[in-house]
């Protein structure tokens, strides 16, 4: 989670991935629009997964949103935003109902740039953009 009113914000180079017990966002950056863009935010690199690594027999991992952004003038480059469309080890097919995930990436804030944005096979709209402003540069998407 970033927090408000933080600024030159860098992560970069991280894998997440949902568990068991589920929850909102595996990233969170910020409650509300802020941050300036003399001073913008970076996402680098981030690999974010539901599922894949377990059999069908393993408990299902969950969250609703794989990242969402609230705050304003943030970058994101190399995005790769998936769930499972496959389990191990036999390379199954994921039905629908198991490792739920409704959106890759929500975004709130304005002035916000992806380069390399890859989203699929989310169970609702693959991305949500409620922010002014923003721009996709390479977008890539897989329905489920």
């Amino acid at each position: 989670f970033v927090q408000d009113g933080l600024e030159d914000v860098r992560i970069a180079g991280l894998m997440v991935q949902g568990g068991e017990a589920g929850t909102n966002a595996l990233i969170k950056w910020g409650t509300r629009k802020s941050g300036s863009a003399e001073n913008a935010g970076f996402l680098y690199d981030i690999f974010c997964r539901i599922g894949g690594d377990r059999d069908a027999s393993m408990p299902e991992v969950r969250t609703n949103k794989m990242i969402l952004i609230n705050s304003s003038n943030v970058v994101g480059d190399n995005l790769w935003l998936w769930r499972a469309d496959h389990e191990m080890p036999k390379n199954d097919g994921v039905r629908d109902s198991r490792n739920k995930v409704f959106n890759a990436l929500e975004v709130n804030g304005d002035n916000v740039i992806m380069y390399g944005l890859f989203a699929e096979h989310t169970l609702h709209d693959l991305t949500v953009w409620n922010g002014e402003n923003g721009k996709t540069f390479f977008y890539q998407c897989e329905l489920p």
